[in-house]
């Protein structure tokens, strides 16, 4: 169960943890599995939506070698930049373009 701060942001253990859980290189349905727990961890009340700075802050500090410039690419190229907020299958969208070896 994630941790948050005072602001309502998952606080940055709770990143790290959340994310070391999908750090190794996963199976294809493990990788899925995977995604759709982040995404429930994420979305904290349950709306079906989660936040794009929440989810890029996830992938920039979780010991990830994505860069803010490049998830900012994936989010432009899957037609997703300037949005707020991503659905379940906007998330899982942009998550599976990521390359493997950037998790």
């Amino acid at each position: 169960v994630p941790e948050y701060n005072v602001d309502g942001y998952i606080n940055f253990p709770s990143i790290l943890d959340m994310m070391a859980r999908i750090q190794a290189p996963p199976e294809p349905e493990n990788e899925r599995t995977e995604l759709i727990n982040l995404f429930k961890i994420l979305d904290e009340y349950d709306t079906g939506y989660i936040y794009v700075d929440e989810l890029k802050q996830a992938c920039l500090l979780a010991g990830s070698s994505l860069r803010e410039r490049e998830f900012d690419h994936i989010m432009y190229a899957t037609g997703l930049s300037g949005k707020d907020r991503l659905s379940f299958y906007e998330y899982m969208n942009v998550l599976l373009k990521v390359p493997r070896d950037s998790y």
